[in-house]
């Protein structure tokens, strides 16, 4: 069977697929301050997002927007354990979705 100029077999030949979410470990770790964590990322909840995403870079992580004004957005399925996934309404802040 051809599918778009490939074959079926030929589609797993692509590289190694990872099987997971990535877990920090000891060396991964040491690369930023900290993992975040909900007392760090409460810290961002009603503050306007540039200053949230000043402050989550000063700590070393990041932070991205999910939900804006009450719309969940379309993103990537890609974890990153240093970031927070938040809500934004108006501007501001308003919570903390996820981490990854």
């Amino acid at each position: 069977m051809v599918v778009a100029g490939l074959s079926v077999s030929g589609l797993g030949a692509c590289g190694p697929q990872e099987s997971g979410p990535r877990t920090p470990t000891a060396d991964t770790v040491n690369e930023v301050d900290d993992v975040i964590d909900l007392a760090d990322a409460e810290m961002l909840i009603g503050q306007r997002f540039a200053d949230a995403e000043a402050l989550a870079a000063s700590e070393g992580w990041q932070i991205r927007i999910v939900r804006l004004d009450g719309e969940d957005l379309i993103v990537t399925m890609d974890y990153l354990w240093n970031r927070a996934n938040v809500e934004v309404t108006d501007g501001i802040v308003t919570g903390v979705i996820s981490f990854g």
